[in-house]
């Protein structure tokens, strides 16, 4: 079997006992009357370590590609003959502009109720609706898009560097802040914490991504990146399609990347024919 073969259904084991931990701690780690965590609870304990030793694990796999930097154009490093890879970086891309479409959708329309702080009233409160929504929404579309026209770029002008690619860490940092500021409202950072940190990795990931298009790519840390998102998306579809869409469409185009890329030849500064 091939070493990103391994690492793939590794990755997956990982994820799949992540998503686990997190449906154990969703069923069993909260107060059903509050919502506020148990202390003591045993998957929400476990499920931290999993993670860091899932990033310990994976750090030692990809310590075995090279460190970079890969002074190869990006259209050189992929093959245009892996249809798996290829398929995974356009499928990845319109998911994660999929999702941003579903965000605005959902930003309009949809309330939810919930108990005022005195716990004496019944009130509705917005559940994404208004300006962060949509413009969290709308930043997601557009890294979707930038990460599909890096591609395109890279097929139709060969040795053309994709700058374009620069663009989708700096969109979903930006949706990050707007994230954080939307969340950081709820006093349980259980909630939310898994989300955020799968948005910050696909933001570490893209950015390694990005330095391939400038010739100044690692396939070291891209791979580490890209494996630890993929285990924080599958995770996430724990907590629900909202929270897990936009992960899981990063997760699956940074996969085809690590497939489509020649490593080998990048470590030797050439590519295969």
């Amino acid at each position: 079997m091939k070493q990103c073969d391994k690492k793939s259904l590794l990755t997956l084991c990982l994820g799949a006992a992540g998503m686990s931990l997190r449906l154990l701690q969703n069923m069993t780690g909260f107060e059903p009357g509050t919502g506020l965590p148990i202390p003591g609870s045993i998957p929400g304990i476990l499920l931290p370590v999993l993670l860091a030793l899932s990033a310990v694990i994976l750090f030692r796999m990809n310590s075995k590609l090279p460190k970079g930097p890969v002074e190869v154009p990006l259209s050189r490093l992929l093959n245009w003959n892996d249809k798996e890879g290829l398929f995974g970086i356009l499928a990845g891309g319109c998911v994660m502009a999929f999702s941003g479409v579903l965000e605005i959708a959902n930003a309009f329309g949809r309330t939810v109720t919930a108990v005022s702080a005195d716990g004496m009233e019944i009130v509705t409160v917005s559940a994404g609706t208004g300006r962060s929504g949509v413009v969290m929404g709308l930043l997601a579309v557009v890294a979707g898009i930038c990460l599909l026209a890096g591609v395109a770029i890279c097929r139709k002008t060969p040795d053309t560097e994709p700058q374009i690619l620069l663009a989708v860490p700096v969109l979903l940092l930006a949706r990050l802040i707007f994230a954080y500021r939307l969340y950081s409202v709820d006093p349980v950072l259980a909630n939310y914490y898994l989300e955020l940190l799968g948005l910050m990795l696909l933001i570490l990931a893209s950015y390694r991504l990005s330095g391939f298009a400038v010739q100044a790519g690692g396939p070291r840390m891209f791979g580490f990146y890209a494996d630890l998102t993929a285990i924080l998306a599958v995770t996430l579809l724990a907590d629900g399609h909202s929270a897990a869409l936009l992960p899981l469409g990063g997760a699956a185009a940074l996969e085809g990347f690590q497939r489509a890329m020649r490593m080998s030849g990048a470590a030797k500064g050439k590519t295969e024919e």
